[in-house]
């Protein structure tokens, strides 16, 4: 895989050589840039691709990405940003960005962000399930990543209330295992088993649910 990058970024080098003004060279450098890891080097080209281009939303969110994975939460904030008010029809970028208030935990802004992707998405795309699935995700994702917040922070009961939200969402035994968890923690078994016996029936091959039941 290594040696067909480096030929590839030799390949658009020469083209950036012949001409420097067109972003698409200074976008694929930083794609090559990405797929290498090499995160903060994809952030400069991807920032020369929107000097060159700003009406460009794919750069913005590419750089948003890049962003993100060097840890450039502000700066990867901007971007989605720019790339949804460029393209408001591509949902994906509603997912990122939510993930990204997250991680700055502006909770209520990463939720608002979800929610109008996934709803967005359900509207202009119906028969898209893979993706109006995955935005439904992120959407519950937000709740039960402030869910961990809260559990971590001992604040046990907010905790629950928002692994609700996220189960009203998209159930996932996972929700179901962190409200069990919780309600371990806060000293309520009878509610804690209900929660362990739903994320089991959700994934009845789940090791770990079914040793832990056992203990019961």
């Amino acid at each position: 895989m290594g040696g067909k990058l480096d030929q590839a970024k030799k390949i658009i080098s020469e083209l950036l050589k012949r001409d420097s003004n067109n972003f698409l060279h200074y976008y694929w450098m930083g794609v090559l840039s990405g797929a290498e890891a090499k995160h903060t080097e994809a952030c400069n080209f991807y920032k020369q691709a929107t000097e060159l281009n700003p009406n460009d939303a794919e750069s913005f969110f590419q750089w948003g990405i890049s962003a993100f994975y060097s840890a450039d939460f502000l700066k990867s904030c901007a971007n989605f940003a720019e790339a949804i008010r460029l393209a408001p029809g591509m949902t994906e970028y509603y997912g990122w960005l939510a993930m990204v208030y997250s991680k700055l935990k502006q909770w209520d802004k990463a939720k608002e962000i979800a929610r109008k992707g996934y709803e967005k998405s359900v509207t202009l795309y119906p028969d898209n399930k893979y993706l109006n699935s995955t935005l439904k995700n992120a959407y519950a994702g937000v709740y039960n990543e402030q869910g961990l917040m809260f559990y971590e922070q001992g604040q046990y009961s907010k905790a629950i209330i928002e692994y609700d939200e996220a189960i009203k969402i998209f159930e996932l035994p996972v929700y179901w295992w962190n409200k069990y968890v919780a309600y371990q923690k806060d000293g309520k078994p009878i509610k804690a088993k209900e929660s362990l016996i739903k994320a089991l029936q959700l994934d009845p091959k789940n090791t770990k649910y079914s040793i832990e039941l056992t203990k019961l």
